[in-house]
């Protein structure tokens, strides 16, 4: 299993920083299975979970993951009403791409999971 922990989230706003830790709106992390399937798991004040399968994907000379939900969610980041999002790779962690439509731009890193999780 492979944890991708949500580490900062940035606005559209350039005189607003970014947000880290617990100040950020929410926290927010994806379980990748080696089956291709995934769990997100985002917590507010309530505990929101989505799960689907994901594909590693190739746009434009450039690795992203592809998540493609079970069903629509409100935890879904994405531009189009679909029950999908794409994120993109780049030295070890993962960008979604939800910010090119106002969306937060949110950032991912990998994290190393105990055997119990």
């Amino acid at each position: 299993m492979v944890k991708w922990q949500l580490i900062e989230m940035a606005g559209n706003m350039s005189d607003v920083p970014p947000q880290k830790g617990e100040d950020m709106s929410w926290q927010e992390y994806y379980t990748l299975q080696p089956d291709s399937t995934f769990t997100k798991v985002r917590k507010t004040d309530k505990k929101m979970v989505a799960s689907g399968r994901y594909a590693f994907v190739k746009i434009e000379d450039e690795q992203y993951v592809e998540f493609t939900y079970d069903s629509p969610n409100e935890i879904i980041g994405s531009c189009y009403a679909e029950a999908k999002e794409t994120l993109r790779l780049v030295n070890g962690k993962m960008f979604g791409t939800w910010q090119a439509c106002d969306g937060p731009g949110l950032t991912y890193e990998r994290v190393t999971v105990n055997c119990e999780e």
